[in-house]
């Protein structure tokens, strides 16, 4: 990928990301969960730049949304740590 590919995929990511501070707690809260993503710390709820911090971040991993119907928990979890394994052997 040239230079201004990548800038350019950067200014999207940048972009998209930025949209979650216009979004509302519910929103988010669905965003994240749908991603397999805790919304809670020990029965209180994140505050909204936490749940944005989370979602920003889920949006540049490139988080997969889970099915509720997907029994097989194990593979999405594995899935996830080999992505997250790749990003960071990269950077």
């Amino acid at each position: 990928m040239n230079l201004k590919a990548k800038a350019r995929l950067r200014g999207i990511v940048f972009k998209m990301a930025e949209r979650f501070e216009g979004r509302n707690v519910a929103w988010l809260k669905e965003y994240l969960t749908k991603r397999g993503i805790q919304v809670s710390d020990q029965g209180r709820g994140k505050r909204k730049a936490e749940l944005v911090e989370l979602a920003q971040k889920a949006f540049k991993m490139k988080l997969p949304k889970i099915d509720e119907g997907d029994e097989d928990c194990a593979k999405v979890v594995e899935q996830k740590l080999e992505r997250r394994q790749r990003t960071s052997s990269t950077t």
